[in-house]
């Protein structure tokens, strides 16, 4: 049923695309239909023969066929969202007795200004991912902070989502940007990978080369899941990695003690046992802590975190969109979907990725390393 859902739902769209492009060019009606839906199987094709075939990841031609499709889905999806609210507009001013009769003219000429602007949010974007993930320094004020926990650095990455067209040279770039910062620890939360570890296996190497002086940690996000989640925790491991499953790990700063829990994603229970996300069990530990932080996929836990006395917690998984105007259909999706939030007692950093999933674009929403820094208030 899902999957007939999902075919209903593309159709659906589709057609709307159809009707947005004859309204465009109205004098070739048949060309654009077949235009729209050339376009349509291009952006969705590539996914679906991905998942049947993931050794193509190092193909040439997969990987330009995934680059064509990706960018379609982007320019696509943007004049779509950009479209339907104009469109309600003109549906209820159509609607209205004694409408202009120049209402048609208005449609087409704001319909060609939606496809420049949704060609300019692409450009753009493409050029925000080429240059790589930024780097986002904050600092959180924890009431009596042991002194050897003053500015103690935890650098984050998320969702990275490794695949077709993220490889190796924008993971090395994550790498050397993350070791300037010279983090105590680097924590992981999810999303690493969309592919089989073992077609990825060089890609994921630069991972190795994070430094830091107390450990990287990591969690599985809800793609690991999609893919090889066994596979890619134990490529993870080798890497040097902490893998958290409803488990944790004391540091020791001097006389002070870090504890650093993770929990597995939402879905991880349907596929793995012992992958069903356990927060209370997460945290249990028969030694007295000063600071509890908490990886978690998504920032939903936060509820729950706060509750068995969480002081932090990391999550991604919203990608705080990715892009214009995704980023205002997130925000209205989850409470907590990006920056610094104050959860009661607990701080809740939400990484808008570091990566991108589908089309390459930032617009708007960059790609971020996150460096928190705890200060003693």
């Amino acid at each position: 049923m899902r999957f007939t859902l999902r075919i209903l739902i593309l159709t659906l769209f589709c057609l709307y695309a159809v009707f947005k492009v004859t309204e465009i060019w109205p004098s070739h009606v048949q060309l654009d239909a077949f235009f729209t839906i050339l376009c349509f199987f291009l952006m969705n094709s590539w996914i679906f023969i991905y998942h049947a075939k993931p050794t193509l990841v190092d193909k040439p031609w997969f990987m330009l066929f995934a680059w064509s499709g990706s960018t379609v889905m982007g320019l696509w999806a943007t004049f779509i969202l950009l479209s339907i609210p104009v469109d309600v507009v003109l549906l209820i001013y159509y609607l209205l007795p004694n409408h202009s009769a120049g209402l048609y003219a208005i449609a087409r000429q704001l319909n060609f200004s939606i496809v420049l602007l949704s060609i300019m949010i692409v450009i753009f974007g493409y050029i925000e991912v080429l240059r790589g993930p930024k780097i986002k320094a904050i600092n959180i004020n924890v009431p009596d902070l042991p002194v050897a926990l003053q500015n103690f650095k935890i650098a984050q990455l998320s969702d990275l989502h490794i695949g077709p067209t993220i490889r190796r040279k924008y993971i090395e770039k994550i790498v050397r940007r993350t070791n300037t910062l010279k983090p105590n620890i680097v924590v992981l939360t999810g999303d690493i990978a969309d592919a089989n570890a073992v077609d990825i296996t060089l890609d994921l190497q630069p991972l190795q080369d994070l430094s830091n002086t107390n450990g990287k940690y990591y969690v599985t996000g809800n793609h690991e899941y999609y893919w090889d989640p066994v596979g890619l925790m134990d490529a993870i491991k080798h890497l040097g990695f902490e893998v958290l499953v409803n488990d944790n790990r004391i540091i020791h700063m001097d006389d002070a003690k870090i504890l650093v829990a993770g929990i597995p994603d939402t879905i991880g229970g349907k596929f793995l046992a012992g992958h069903t996300p356990n927060v209370v069990q997460a945290v249990q530990c028969d030694e007295a802590t000063d600071f509890k932080i908490l990886l978690a996929h998504r920032p939903e836990f936060c509820i729950e975190a706060e509750k068995v006395g969480f002081n932090l917690q990391f999550s991604g998984h919203t990608h705080g969109g990715q892009f214009f105007p995704f980023n205002f259909l997130v925000s209205m999706a989850h409470q907590y979907y990006r920056k610094l939030n104050k959860h009661g007692r607990l701080w809740l950093y939400v990484n808008p990725g570091t990566g991108y999933w589908g089309p390459a674009n930032r617009f708007g929403i960059p790609a971020e390393i996150t460096l928190l820094t705890l200060r003693k208030s």
